[in-house]
């Protein structure tokens, strides 16, 4: 089934089983271009802090670390990464592989890597890139680990001192702690540091990732007496590295007219990070938001591998055509005069848009209207979310996950 077309994934062509047999014999120096620029994908990484005073003993934790796992402040704070392959795969090539990846890696992080089904890798290191890597921190509490991580992260993690550069987050990430944090909680060189650190920021991503939003049946749908399935939603995975295209080149025009945002409304994290700005008195006026949109399958179908994927997207289909089934006979009912109508929704499945695993980026402005940075907001205002979104004004950048 996963020969049919439009189960088939979308990718740009790269055929990671190729090889290049030729290439030991090119010039070094080409080599190392060669090398840097293979390097040069965005990640973005998962990052979880707990205070050292919550880390349970290393014999409590199967595969766990020690207490006395070096980092520059132990009374604050340990690092959790999560994600499946984070480390670049050319640290294990060759040694000029590595030698390069290290240069271009030039911050070297402490931490424990958590991987798929949560087990533990042991000690080990984050190599990251502050100008390619987003950071997408989950809560912290207290958020004074947040507060310290920062300032590590540009003070003693990065020799040239720039830290955070792009930041990925959620609704949650912004939580009590961070918000009710005021400028004097903190001593005056980390208040500097915070401060320099949300100033000089490149890009930030607002995430929205549901579980729902690709197949959608006609009663939440609220478009017409069909189920809609958005083929064109990229689907989630908990790899980090991806590439970038400007624009998604896909067959996606109609499924951008019916975008359903599942959930909480993502102009909500957008009006919380406008507030933190105004209430720190940073003016970022450079920094370029993105919306990144995708659908996250169930937590038993987490795909880390194309496998993974072919399989839940035989599933996907095998779930839609059952449901179009299951209401076939009340539709042939209802459009007894009407007889086209009892089909449902048609597709010609030679050009629907294929499957991809990634994630969409598009401008602010696909959201419709929200409170601007320094805007005063009015007693009781509240925004009323719109489930169905008309998006083909703001056609994304399309995001593909690197999956191997």
């Amino acid at each position: 089934m996963a020969s049919q077309p439009h189960l088939q994934i979308f990718q740009t062509g790269y055929d990671a089983g190729s090889s290049f047999t030729v290439f030991p014999l090119l010039p070094k120096e080409l080599r190392l271009k060669i090398w840097k620029h293979s390097l040069k994908l965005r990640r973005i990484i998962r990052l979880r802090l707990q205070p050292w005073s919550d880390y349970p003993p290393a014999e409590a934790r199967q595969g766990a670390v020690s207490r006395e796992f070096a980092i520059p402040n132990p009374k604050s704070y340990h690092i959790f990464v999560h994600g499946h392959q984070v480390l670049s795969r050319l640290f294990h090539v060759s040694a000029e592989s590595r030698s390069a990846a290290l240069l271009f890696y030039r911050v070297h992080i402490p931490c424990e890597i958590i991987s798929a089904g949560d087990s533990s890798l042991g000690p080990t290191t984050l190599y990251f890139n502050p100008e390619y890597d987003f950071l997408y921190i989950l809560p912290t509490r207290p958020v004074q680990a947040l507060i310290d991580f920062l300032y590590d992260l540009k003070a003693v993690y990065d020799p040239r001192r720039i830290g955070l550069l792009n930041r990925a987050m959620q609704l949650q990430n912004l939580g009590r702690g961070l918000q009710a944090l005021q400028p004097s909680d903190l001593d005056p060189e980390k208040r500097t540091s915070f401060i320099e650190t949300l100033s000089q920021l490149h890009e930030f991503f607002f995430i929205s990732s549901p579980n729902g939003g690709r197949q959608v049946e006609w009663p939440q749908s609220g478009l017409s007496e069909n189920d809609v399935f958005n083929r064109s939603l990229p689907i989630s995975a908990p790899s980090s590295a991806f590439e970038r295209l400007p624009r998604d080149p896909r067959n996606i025009e109609a499924d951008l007219t019916r975008v359903f945002v599942i959930g909480s409304d993502p102009r909500l994290m957008v009006t919380r990070w406008y507030r933190l700005l105004a209430k720190w008195d940073i003016h970022a006026p450079n920094i370029k938001y993105k919306l990144s949109l995708s659908f996250r399958p169930p937590k038993e179908s987490t795909i880390y591998d194309f496998e993974d994927a072919h399989e839940f997207l035989r599933k996907e289909d095998e779930e839609w055509t059952a449901t179009k089934n299951m209401y076939r006979e009340w539709r042939i009912e209802r459009f007894k005069d009407d007889p086209a109508g009892a089909g449902g929704v048609c597709e010609d499945l030679e050009i629907v848009a294929r499957p991809a695993v990634g994630f969409w980026l598009f401008p602010l402005e696909a959201l419709g209207p929200m409170r601007k940075e320094g805007e005063e907001v009015r007693p009781g205002f509240r925004y009323k979310p719109k489930r169905i979104l008309d998006l083909r004004e703001h056609w994304p950048e399309l995001c593909l996950l690197d999956l191997y």
